[in-house]
């Protein structure tokens, strides 16, 4: 299944989490090919079964910054007969009542 894992990241911490999810598929024998959201357009998207969305959220669920016009995008975007998984790293630190919520 052709994979793609499309992150956007401001401090790093989502392109570790995503580069460590390509090494697990990887090591499972998935080919996945790793992008950051600013990269991808709407004929990328079409060569990919798979696309694993990854982004960090900040304020109070704010989507990451790089993720916005891709997010405002998706209605132009073809996304029939996809499979779609999301990740993204929280921070229990800074805001332990709504960590990961």
């Amino acid at each position: 299944m052709k994979t793609l894992i499309l992150y956007g990241s401001t401090t790093g911490n989502t392109e570790q989490l995503a580069a460590t999810l390509k090494d697990y598929l990887s090591d499972e024998g998935v080919k996945a090919e790793l992008k950051e959201v600013v990269e991808v357009n709407s004929e990328l998207i079409k060569e990919y079964e798979l696309l694993l969305l990854g982004s960090s959220t900040w304020g109070e669920g704010d989507l990451q910054e790089d993720f916005e016009d891709f997010y405002d995008d998706m209605g132009n975007y073809s996304f029939q007969g996809k499979q779609f998984a999301v990740f993204g790293p929280g921070d229990e630190d800074g805001y332990p009542d709504t960590f990961c919520a």
